[in-house]
């Protein structure tokens, strides 16, 4: 889904997307544009800062292993 980055939108989403009963609750965002990632960042924190729980974000590291995703095809 497209959002535009505006507070607003940031924060309806993460509203509709996270609800208080949800068993397990997460969410991710992704830009192409490095530049408005950090804003991305702040507003999405804000949002889920006001659901209950701090919100953890996690850097894409957290997500391989030793093994890797990476395939060297020849």
């Amino acid at each position: 889904m497209a959002v535009a980055l505006d507070r607003h939108h940031v924060a309806s989403l993460v509203a509709k997307e996270l609800p208080e009963r949800a068993r397990y609750r997460c969410l991710v965002f992704q830009t192409a544009d490095m530049i408005s990632l950090d804003s991305l960042c702040e507003y999405a924190i804000a949002a889920a800062s006001n659901l209950g729980s701090e919100p953890r974000v996690m850097k894409y590291s957290e997500f391989f292993d030793e093994v890797g995703a990476l395939v060297h095809v020849s």
